[in-house]
């Protein structure tokens, strides 16, 4: 309990906030101890500096200005222009007196009065102990004080500093002392964060008073909570967000919705933080908890326990309540932990996945990579060949040839097997909306927003490649769907719904693919217009044929490309530089042209319709056999000029 004051009781405070999100640019307060009360109040339109930019801190506070600080604090601004229209019975307080309305205002919500001679003295400087007194009752505290044995000012003093802690770091006073400008800024944040008066019980001696709403969060945008506790953590928007529950000892539980970073700094902690509810962030947080904290990645988890790098033991596994999984639905499935440690238990952790995942296949399971060390080859998603090699961080957790996993690499240069995909697992397509969502049959659905949210991968004999959605058969393929930290990858597994396609058709549309494979790789310069114009047609129709096709049908596709490939013809030299710019105007209609025409969305529909017939010209003049090369070179150039004009939505 804190030691009874007097009135001479010198009383030395140390600070309790120290981060604050706004700036100010008043240049006599940076790295002082005023400095986090003034940006605030100057936030709130509470306090003001000097034309200069300075605040000066050492200098009086009168009367009047603090009856204006007290007024704007209790949210009654709005209030002045009428008061200033009323008659105040004070008789040094003139109408004309600037501070007039926030005077009356101050008296009728009885935050001040006058001297017994019936004057204000609106401009005599305030001291120490009669801010106090205004303070206290503008947060409704004057019937508990009067209730004291003690008599003014000790009465006050006492209860702002055992009660209220109204001098928090405010530093050696007298309460007779005239009141700096930088104390009373201290002392109003103090204030603005301390609960206003509420009736909490009854007894002999009258009411008891408790604190209630903070005075910041009663008449500003603003949430403040001291010594609160997590509650209960719902996460949004594939994690980026989450509602949060909390709870201060004895008073109802709040939710409000944060970022995630800072749902992690919460959770198994005592927090006090002020929040602006408007700009939703923090203008000051503080996290404390008893506990010892470890932070790394996970080399493994047993049923008992969890492992983390570069540590020799592990550490109990918390109760399941205990336990915050973010953007994993297991905690077998963390990479990353932050533990809570209290000797070699953990009471509470905070589990989360890999950023940087990828998709790859093992091709080599048992590889030496050191003198009898071994590990893994993985390909990466997009790589026909190749791959690296790396040591297994979880050996309980080893994959096989061929598998398809997804791993990131751990700190210690060590692959961390997160998922194996199994096309067993897969499901069958109901439906797909390329603007919306993918359904399974089964009726789940996984909406996706933008192309961060998800990760289309086409598995078909080990062979990797990525895919648009609009590529996905709904008729033939087979959908693995895989949440993890905040994504969706979509492992489609083509013809996966008809294993049971006569295996010669099979046989035979990879020998299509590995044709079409061949013939694109072909350079165009070296050919006649009219004859390679023959093989892309080839190759254009073998594009379509799929498993419903007949084993003749799929020859005869296989046969065309051959005809048309045998059929090439070498270019004459006077013709080169024509064939030269044709295979430039072929490039730029399959890049960057035709990444436009797919993201048609993105821009303005006149400049998009105008783009695109320019596009479809382009297009049907790679089907010219006879084309000119001034021709050829005009179109490249009206298809750049039509890509630069595109205008985003």
């Amino acid at each position: 309990m804190k030691k009874v004051i007097s009135v001479l009781l010198v009383l030395v405070i140390c600070f309790s906030f120290t981060s604050c999100a706004y700036a100010t640019e008043l240049k006599d307060i940076v790295d002082t101890r005023y400095e986090d009360s003034v940006e605030m109040l100057t936030k709130l339109n509470i306090i003001n500096g000097f034309e200069d930019n300075t605040f000066r801190p050492s200098e009086k506070v009168t009367r009047a200005q603090l009856a204006k600080m007290l007024v704007i604090s209790m949210g009654m601004e709005e209030d002045v222009e009428d008061a200033e229209r009323k008659y105040i019975y004070l008789t040094d307080v003139m109408g004309t007196h600037w501070g007039y309305g926030y005077i009356v205002l101050a008296t009728e919500n009885k935050l001040v009065t006058g001297y017994p001679n019936g004057t204000f003295v609106p401009d005599g400087d305030v001291t120490y102990a009669e801010a106090t007194t205004m303070i206290i009752r503008a947060l409704g505290y004057e019937n508990a004080v009067e209730n004291t044995k003690l008599s003014w000012p000790d009465n006050y003093m006492v209860y702002a500093d055992e009660e209220l802690d109204l001098f928090d770091s405010v530093p050696a006073f007298k309460a007779s002392d005239d009141a700096t400008r930088g104390d009373i800024a201290i002392m109003l944040l103090n204030a603005l964060k301390t609960g206003m008066a509420t009736i909490v019980a009854q007894n002999d001696n009258g009411f008891v008073y408790g604190e209630g709403t903070p005075m910041i969060t009663e008449y500003f945008d603003y949430t403040y909570l001291e010594d609160a506790e997590v509650d209960d953590i719902e996460f949004l928007d594939n994690y980026k967000r989450a509602e949060v529950t909390l709870k201060e000892d004895g008073k109802k539980a709040v939710t409000y919705t944060f970022d995630t970073e800072n749902v992690l700094e919460m959770f198994g902690k005592t927090i006090t933080f002020l929040y602006d509810n408007e700009e939703e962030e923090f203008i000051t947080f503080n996290a404390e908890t008893e506990y010892k904290i470890v932070k790394g990645e996970v080399t493994r988890i047993s049923s008992k326990k969890i492992y983390i790098a570069n540590r020799s033991i592990g550490y109990n596994i918390p109760d399941d309540d205990n336990i915050l999984l973010c953007g994993i639905d297991d905690l077998d499935e963390a990479a990353e932990v932050t533990l809570l440690v209290e000797g070699n238990s953990a009471r509470y952790c905070i589990a989360t996945g890999a950023e940087d995942v990828m998709v790859g296949v093992v091709t080599d399971d048992y590889e030496e990579i050191d003198d009898d060390e071994y590990g893994i080859t993985v390909r990466e998603l997009g790589l026909k060949k190749g791959g690296e090699s790396y040591f297994v961080a979880d050996e309980d957790n080893w994959p096989d040839e061929d598998d398809i996993i997804l791993y990131f690499i751990n700190s210690d240069d060590m692959l961390v097997v997160l998922e194996t995909v199994d096309m067993d697992d897969a499901e069958e397509i109901d439906s797909i909306d390329e603007d919306d969502y993918i359904e399974l049959v089964g009726n789940d659905y996984y909406e996706f927003e933008d192309e961060d949210d998800y990760t289309v991968i086409i598995v078909d004999n080990n062979r990797l490649s990525e895919s648009d959605i609009s590529e996905i058969d709904e008729r033939n393929d087979m959908i693995c769907v895989i949440e993890y930290n905040g994504h969706l990858y979509f492992f489609v597994y083509e013809g996966g719904m008809i294993e049971d396609v006569d295996s010669d058709i099979l046989d035979a549309l990879d020998d299509l693919e590995y044709a079409i494979e061949d013939a694109l790789e072909l350079d165009e310069e070296d050919y006649s217009q009219e004859s390679y114009a023959n093989l892309i047609s080839a190759i254009d129709k073998a594009k379509e044929v799929d498993y419903t096709y007949s084993l003749s049908q799929i020859d005869k596709a296989i046969g065309r490309i051959e005809d048309a490939y045998d059929d090439l013809e070498k270019i004459a030299k006077s013709e080169r530089d024509t064939v030269a710019m044709k295979k430039e105007l072929r490039a730029l209609v399959t890049g960057d042209a035709l990444d436009a025409v797919e993201d048609e969305d993105e821009y303005t529909a006149r400049s998009w319709d105008d783009f695109y017939e320019v596009y479809e010209e382009a297009v049907d003049m790679l089907s010219w056999t006879d084309a000119e090369e001034e021709e050829l070179s005009d179109m490249y150039d009206a298809l750049e000029e039509a890509l630069d004009d595109l205008v985003a939505r």
